[in-house]
């Protein structure tokens, strides 16, 4: 028998052993196949849980608009120094300024090291 335990429920399920024996002659190994079945997942075992989906678009939009609001006091701030101000990744100021692009809001006008945000 296999158990697992969660939330303080105990879930049981007998899992199928099948054992092949290689042969000899040619080499084969001998095998031994664990499956274990399907079991329906229910649903009393778990909360409700929180809309991640929705927290996440919040966080992300907020971010967004901080950024925004560096661009505007500072046109010629780096990525880096976003991401160093806000304390977010590299990744994250890249994406907030992706959507502001998207959105028509700003646009980069000359170079990466030297140029400036332009805000629409």
């Amino acid at each position: 028998m296999w158990y697992n335990t969660f939330n303080a429920s105990l879930l049981c399920v007998e899992p199928n052993i099948e054992e092949f024996f290689g042969n000899t002659e040619t080499n084969e190994p001998d095998k031994t196949i664990v499956t274990l079945p399907l079991v329906e997942k229910d649903q009393s075992l778990f909360g409700k849980g929180t809309k991640k989906g929705t927290k996440k678009g919040t966080e992300i939009a907020e971010r967004v608009e901080l950024v925004f609001q560096l661009i505007k006091a500072d046109p010629c701030i780096t990525q880096m120094e976003i991401a160093s101000k806000l304390s977010i990744t590299l990744k994250q100021t890249k994406t907030a300024l992706d959507n502001l692009k998207k959105n028509n809001r700003i646009k980069r006008e000359g170079s990466a090291r030297n140029g400036k945000w332009i805000i629409i």
